[in-house]
């Protein structure tokens, strides 16, 4: 999934991204993919070279994976996806997975995002 976050980042991340499916039986995990995380005044100078809709500020990231612990996700690998989904990896009793993933090595998912996801951790 991509994450399209302009005006509103947390309803567009929740309501759009994580929500359950309708009448939803079967184990569901969100793919999250970023692009670049930059800060804000770097967002438009980044846009020159790609699209502005895959540029999320460090906040919106931040409050994005804050949402995503208080809200009982854990970040599994997709490594791990295999065994999940054929139940040879069990969950832990309400444990909701969910992939995080980044495209094209930018510096600023290193510099920016994995601060985050190590304090989150």
């Amino acid at each position: 999934m991509i994450s399209l976050l302009n005006t509103n980042p947390m309803a567009s991340f929740t309501e759009n991204f994580l929500a359950p499916q309708a009448g939803a039986t079967e184990l569901s995990i969100p793919i999250l993919m970023y692009h670049e995380i930059a800060p804000p005044e770097r967002v438009e100078a980044i846009a020159q070279k790609t699209q502005r809709s895959f540029i999320v500020t460090i906040e919106q990231f931040e409050t994005q994976m804050q949402w995503l612990v208080d809200n009982g996700f854990r970040a599994v690998t997709l490594a791990d996806l295999p065994q999940i989904l054929s139940g040879t990896r069990p969950r832990r009793p309400g444990e909701k997975p969910v992939i995080i993933t980044f495209d094209d090595g930018f510096a600023g998912n290193y510099f920016h995002a994995f601060p985050v996801l190590r304090r989150l951790n």
